[in-house]
């Protein structure tokens, strides 16, 4: 079965998100840690990226949507790295 350029990179980032949040939680088992704000930040990222990208070479978002997802997502997680790691 031959696979175009588009469905290859299609399946690379939809296993970028499996295998992103799939690690992170069996980490979280196997060391027997709660799953923390940095977890949740990971997830974020691990998923929002390639599935912006997927939609975007879909064509099922423009251009002005994805820089405006990108961004908040970006600005989200810089915001949250000066908040929690105040150390008292």
């Amino acid at each position: 079965m031959q696979f175009t350029t588009i469905e290859l990179i299609e399946i690379g980032l939809v296993t970028t998100m499996i295998v992103g949040v799939a690690g992170l939680v069996l980490n979280r088992v196997l060391t027997g840690k709660g799953i923390g704000v940095r977890n949740i930040q990971f997830v974020a990222v691990a998923t929002i990226v390639p599935g912006l990208i997927l939609l975007t070479m879909m064509g099922k978002i423009g251009g002005e949507t994805t820089a405006a997802i990108f961004s908040a997502t970006v600005g989200y997680l810089f915001a949250q790295i000066a908040k929690f790691d105040e150390r008292e």
